[in-house]
């Protein structure tokens, strides 16, 4: 986790690294931190890969 450069900043996204004060929502985890951007992207990747038929069969044939 990076820490806060300034006072005002209480935490930063551990995936892009931006302050608090630089995004709208940032959610906390066991020692990391998630912007509402970082969010956004990771949905629009697992939409996007669960979206191909040869990957929605899982190896194990369980998820």
């Amino acid at each position: 986790m990076t820490p806060p450069d300034t006072p005002a900043e209480l935490a930063r996204c551990s995936f892009c690294g931006k302050p608090d004060t630089k995004v709208d929502k940032l959610v906390a985890g066991p020692g990391v931190y998630i912007c509402n951007e970082c969010v956004a992207l990771a949905a629009s990747i697992i939409d996007g890969r669960l979206g191909t038929p040869q990957d929605r069969a899982c190896p194990s044939g369980s998820r």
